[in-house]
């Protein structure tokens, strides 16, 4: 929830206004092409910085860290090619520019790690242990 809801979809999109590929002049749309991260974009709404679904995909590739050894081995392979086709069919669709999809995965990927890492810490373990 945290990486493609709420950092992706709640406050990337929000408040970046990177307008989608077919919005901007190149692609015969109405607005300017802004940079990747530039927050001066006047896209209002369903911006494209970072891509939501390519957030979701990555979170689909940390499902193969969650899932139980005897059943991982079976999974990791449709699992990992919906986590790359999804995105890569969004680029090629022409929704989203190739860093919005890269960024868009990455942040789930990035925050899966990290929260992994604070629970796997010996701090992390104190602090999330309930007595």
């Amino acid at each position: 929830m945290i990486g493609p809801v709420i950092l992706t979809n709640l406050i990337f999109k929000t408040y970046w206004g990177r307008p989608r590929p077919s919005q901007t002049l190149d692609f015969g749309g109405h607005l300017d092409f802004v940079q990747a991260g530039s927050m001066i974009g006047k896209c209002v709404s369903n911006c494209s910085f970072i891509s939501g679904e390519a957030a979701g995909a990555g979170w689909v590739f940390c499902l193969i860290f969650l899932i139980p050894q005897p059943a991982r081995f079976a999974l990791a392979l449709p699992l990992t090619a919906i986590a790359f086709l999804t995105p890569a069919m969004r680029l090629a669709f022409g929704a989203h520019y190739l860093s919005d999809v890269i960024l868009g995965w990455l942040s789930s990927v990035v925050v899966f790690a990290g929260l992994l890492a604070l629970t796997d810490s010996p701090q992390g373990k104190k602090k999330l242990k309930f007595e």
